[in-house]
């Protein structure tokens, strides 16, 4: 289980975003902005089907949320994405609960690294 109080890898796989940064700044930048708004609403997506009992979607939720998260080198979104995807319904709410969290720390070291690149 992901606790991010124990989560010994980085929020965000930096040397990995610095690939990415090398494509150009402007390409990274709509990158993380085309990223934001796409994890937002699939976090969104992924609540109001906690909230429903459509665990099924839930856990599919889950896997777009690894996969969209790792190709942006977001690896605490993207473990939190497995965590979900493969956890029993009985034990989805504290994942769940910690999406807002993840998704704040990862924004915050993507917009600093969407700064440094202007």
């Amino acid at each position: 289980m992901v606790n991010q109080d124990a989560f010994k890898d980085p929020i965000v796989d930096v040397e990995f975003l610095e690939t990415r940064k090398d494509m150009g700044n402007s390409f990274f930048k709509n990158l993380v902005e085309v990223f934001n708004l796409e994890i937002l609403t699939l976090i969104t997506q992924l609540k109001k089907s906690y909230q429903a009992g459509d665990f099924e979607a839930v856990k599919n939720h889950g896997h777009k949320l690894k996969g969209m998260s790792m190709n942006l080198g977001a690896v605490y979104l993207s473990r939190l994405g497995e965590e979900i995807e493969e956890s029993r319904p009985e034990t989805l709410q504290r994942a769940v609960g910690q999406l807002d969290d993840a998704y704040d720390k990862t924004q915050q070291v993507l917009a600093g690294m969407v700064k440094e690149s202007i």
